[in-house]
Protein backbone atom coordinates (compact mmCIF):
# COMPACT_ATOMS: atom_id res chain seq x y z
CA UNK A 1 0.00 0.00 0.00
CA UNK A 2 1.10 3.56 -0.64
CA UNK A 3 1.61 6.22 2.01
CA UNK A 4 -1.66 7.91 1.05
CA UNK A 5 -3.55 4.61 1.24
CA UNK A 6 -2.15 3.88 4.70
CA UNK A 7 -3.01 7.39 5.92
CA UNK A 8 -6.58 6.95 4.70
CA UNK A 9 -6.87 3.46 6.20
CA UNK A 10 -5.59 4.53 9.62
CA UNK A 11 -7.65 7.72 9.58
CA UNK A 12 -10.97 6.12 8.62
CA UNK A 13 -10.42 2.51 9.64
CA UNK A 14 -10.73 -0.48 7.36
CA UNK A 15 -10.62 -4.26 7.42
CA UNK A 16 -10.67 -4.65 11.18
CA UNK A 17 -8.39 -1.67 11.79
CA UNK A 18 -10.22 0.95 13.85
CA UNK A 19 -10.42 4.58 12.79
CA UNK A 20 -7.79 6.60 14.63
CA UNK A 21 -8.98 10.05 13.58
CA UNK A 22 -10.78 10.44 16.93
CA UNK A 23 -7.56 10.04 18.92
CA UNK A 24 -4.79 11.17 16.55
CA UNK A 25 -4.59 14.37 14.55
CA UNK A 26 -3.58 14.26 10.87
CA UNK A 27 0.09 15.04 11.53
CA UNK A 28 0.27 12.27 14.15
CA UNK A 29 -1.28 9.79 11.73
CA UNK A 30 1.21 10.86 9.06
CA UNK A 31 4.12 10.39 11.50
CA UNK A 32 2.82 6.93 12.43
CA UNK A 33 2.55 5.94 8.76
CA UNK A 34 6.01 7.33 8.01
CA UNK A 35 7.45 5.25 10.87
CA UNK A 36 5.63 2.09 9.70
CA UNK A 37 6.83 2.55 6.14
CA UNK A 38 10.40 3.28 7.23
CA UNK A 39 10.46 -0.02 9.14
CA UNK A 40 8.72 -1.86 6.30
CA UNK A 41 11.08 -0.48 3.68
CA UNK A 42 14.28 -1.06 5.69
CA UNK A 43 15.09 2.58 6.43
CA UNK A 44 14.93 1.79 10.17
CA UNK A 45 16.10 -1.27 12.10
CA UNK A 46 14.04 -4.38 11.58
CA UNK A 47 12.37 -5.91 14.64
CA UNK A 48 13.79 -9.34 13.73
CA UNK A 49 17.30 -7.92 14.10
CA UNK A 50 16.57 -6.83 17.67
CA UNK A 51 14.19 -9.53 18.96
CA UNK A 52 13.01 -13.04 18.40
CA UNK A 53 9.39 -13.93 19.08
CA UNK A 54 8.91 -16.45 21.87
CA UNK A 55 5.78 -18.02 23.31
CA UNK A 56 7.82 -18.81 26.43
CA UNK A 57 8.56 -15.14 27.18
CA UNK A 58 6.17 -13.04 29.31
CA UNK A 59 5.81 -10.35 26.62
CA UNK A 60 6.45 -12.61 23.64
CA UNK A 61 9.99 -11.48 22.80
CA UNK A 62 13.61 -12.32 23.54
CA UNK A 63 16.41 -9.86 22.87
CA UNK A 64 18.64 -10.90 19.95
CA UNK A 65 22.16 -12.14 20.50
CA UNK A 66 25.21 -10.19 19.44
CA UNK A 67 24.83 -7.08 21.62
CA UNK A 68 27.81 -5.58 23.41
CA UNK A 69 26.78 -4.37 26.87
CA UNK A 70 30.04 -2.43 27.35
CA UNK A 71 29.30 -0.38 24.21
CA UNK A 72 25.71 -0.02 25.39
CA UNK A 73 26.88 1.40 28.74
CA UNK A 74 29.01 3.96 26.87
CA UNK A 75 26.04 4.98 24.72
CA UNK A 76 23.87 5.24 27.85
CA UNK A 77 26.42 7.47 29.56
CA UNK A 78 26.65 9.74 26.52
CA UNK A 79 22.97 9.93 25.57
CA UNK A 80 20.79 8.95 28.50
CA UNK A 81 22.49 9.52 31.86
CA UNK A 82 22.05 13.29 31.92
CA UNK A 83 18.27 12.96 32.15
CA UNK A 84 17.79 9.43 33.49
CA UNK A 85 20.69 9.44 35.97
CA UNK A 86 23.87 7.37 36.06
CA UNK A 87 21.92 4.28 37.18
CA UNK A 88 18.68 5.00 35.23
CA UNK A 89 16.64 5.60 38.40
CA UNK A 90 16.17 9.38 38.15
CA UNK A 91 12.94 9.19 36.13
CA UNK A 92 10.32 6.67 37.25
CA UNK A 93 7.77 5.65 34.59
CA UNK A 94 4.11 4.68 34.74
CA UNK A 95 3.15 6.35 38.01
CA UNK A 96 6.25 5.18 39.87
CA UNK A 97 6.20 1.60 38.62
CA UNK A 98 9.47 1.28 36.66
CA UNK A 99 12.90 2.78 36.15
CA UNK A 100 14.38 2.98 32.65
CA UNK A 101 16.36 -0.21 33.24
CA UNK A 102 13.27 -2.06 34.42
CA UNK A 103 11.23 -0.74 31.51
CA UNK A 104 13.89 -2.03 29.12
CA UNK A 105 13.84 -5.44 30.79
CA UNK A 106 10.03 -5.59 30.69
CA UNK A 107 9.42 -3.86 27.32
CA UNK A 108 12.69 -3.67 25.39
CA UNK A 109 10.86 -3.04 22.13
CA UNK A 110 9.41 0.19 23.54
CA UNK A 111 12.83 1.46 24.59
CA UNK A 112 14.18 0.72 21.09
CA UNK A 113 11.34 2.64 19.46
CA UNK A 114 11.63 5.60 21.84
CA UNK A 115 15.41 5.73 21.34
CA UNK A 116 14.84 5.79 17.59
CA UNK A 117 12.09 8.39 17.35
CA UNK A 118 11.74 10.07 20.75
CA UNK A 119 9.06 10.01 23.42
CA UNK A 120 5.74 11.52 22.29
CA UNK A 121 4.48 14.25 24.58
CA UNK A 122 7.90 14.93 26.08
CA UNK A 123 11.02 16.91 25.26
CA UNK A 124 12.90 13.72 24.40
CA UNK A 125 13.66 13.46 20.72
CA UNK A 126 15.50 10.76 18.78
CA UNK A 127 18.71 9.71 20.53
CA UNK A 128 20.65 8.25 17.61
CA UNK A 129 22.83 10.40 15.38
CA UNK A 130 20.92 11.11 12.16
CA UNK A 131 23.81 10.03 9.94
CA UNK A 132 23.96 6.45 11.26
CA UNK A 133 23.28 3.66 8.80
CA UNK A 134 20.48 1.20 9.56
CA UNK A 135 23.11 -1.37 10.55
CA UNK A 136 24.72 1.12 12.95
CA UNK A 137 21.31 2.01 14.41
CA UNK A 138 20.56 -1.67 14.93
CA UNK A 139 23.91 -2.33 16.61
CA UNK A 140 23.55 0.70 18.88
CA UNK A 141 20.03 -0.27 19.95
CA UNK A 142 21.00 -3.89 20.59
CA UNK A 143 24.01 -2.76 22.63
CA UNK A 144 21.89 -0.35 24.69
CA UNK A 145 19.22 -2.94 25.40
CA UNK A 146 21.89 -5.50 26.35
CA UNK A 147 23.39 -2.98 28.77
CA UNK A 148 20.04 -2.11 30.36
CA UNK A 149 19.54 -5.79 31.19
CA UNK A 150 22.11 -5.35 33.98
CA UNK A 151 19.95 -5.18 37.13
CA UNK A 152 22.92 -4.18 39.29
CA UNK A 153 24.07 -1.25 37.16
CA UNK A 154 20.49 -0.14 36.33
CA UNK A 155 18.52 -1.19 39.43
CA UNK A 156 14.91 -1.00 40.50
CA UNK A 157 15.55 1.96 42.79
CA UNK A 158 12.29 3.36 44.20
CA UNK A 159 10.07 1.79 41.55
CA UNK A 160 7.09 -0.21 42.76
CA UNK A 161 6.99 -3.03 40.18
CA UNK A 162 8.91 -6.17 41.02
CA UNK A 163 12.18 -6.70 39.21
CA UNK A 164 12.23 -9.31 36.45
CA UNK A 165 13.19 -12.62 38.05
CA UNK A 166 16.38 -14.57 37.51
CA UNK A 167 16.06 -16.55 34.31
CA UNK A 168 13.50 -14.18 32.74
CA UNK A 169 13.88 -14.88 29.00
CA UNK A 170 13.37 -11.35 27.67
CA UNK A 171 16.99 -10.31 28.22
CA UNK A 172 18.33 -13.77 27.56
CA UNK A 173 22.04 -14.11 28.29
CA UNK A 174 22.35 -10.36 28.97
CA UNK A 175 20.35 -10.54 32.22
CA UNK A 176 22.61 -9.77 35.17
Amino acid sequence: MTRAEWIQRITAGEGGLPAYSDVLNPSQIEALVDYMLAVRDGALPQPDDLYALSVDSPKGFVLARGGDPASGHKFYEAQCAECHGDDATKIIFDNGEQTLGMHARYYGYAIAMITLVGEPGSDMGPQLAPDLSVAEQTTTLLNLLAALCDRTRYPRGNATDPEVPDGDPRCGAYLR
